[in-house]
């Protein structure tokens, strides 16, 4: 008969991994922060391009009748 299983002496141990020492990096660096701006002023343009002609409409109508109802 023959023998289908591996005894575990006879299989080949992987070789370990070993980790090499990687230089920090800062959490807040120029161009993270530099992303967020441009993030929230294109966040800031969009919203004005969708809302901001109903908006305005809203103002133009309460300045014609007054605050007072």
């Amino acid at each position: 008969m023959v023998q289908r299983w591996v005894d575990i002496s006879q299989a080949a141990l992987p070789k370990p991994i070993v980790a090499t020492e990687r230089k920090s990096e800062p959490m807040v660096t120029p161009r993270g922060v530099a992303m967020v701006i441009v993030t929230i002023i294109l966040t800031l343009a969009i919203v004005e391009a969708l809302f901001g002609p109903m908006i305005s409409e809203r103002m133009r109508k309460r300045r014609h009748r007054g605050f007072a109802r």
